[in-house]
């Protein structure tokens, strides 16, 4: 088999003519990512509600930074647990944000002396207000 050489004007015309199959659809496929808010996923929606960076939120979910990236991007999914985790999230944000609370500051003695979320951890009452 022997190889033609295209001319200049060949190879133009075939690039040209590719493009207008690319736009017609018929060869190639497009996907457009949404720049719009939420980027469209549950894990992007959520992270968004709460206004947390992504280090943050992954740190709050106790996953890597790369694996909410993953989430957010369409290119994973979240397991069971996470996705309703996530849609609570969107739904009630500030009682994620308030769960969030260290163990270690959830005792009887706390919950029995009426202290509350912003008084046990000082940025809740920013997360609240």
């Amino acid at each position: 088999m022997t190889e033609h050489a295209m001319s200049g004007e060949e190879l133009g015309l075939e690039i040209l003519e590719s493009i207008r199959q690319w736009k017609a659809g018929k060869i190639g496929r497009v996907s457009l990512a949404d720049t719009e808010g939420s980027g469209g996923t549950l894990a992007s929606e959520a992270r968004h509600r709460l206004g947390l960076s992504q280090s943050a939120f992954a740190g709050m979910l106790g996953i890597s930074v790369r694996t909410l990236q993953e989430w957010e991007q369409g290119r994973r999914r979240p397991s069971g647990a996470a996705e309703v985790l996530l849609k609570v999230a969107i739904l009630h944000p500030k009682a994620v944000l308030n769960a969030n609370v260290p163990f270690e500051l959830i005792s009887p003695a706390s919950a029995s002396s009426g202290a509350t979320t912003s008084e046990l951890r000082p940025d809740a009452a920013l997360a609240t207000a």
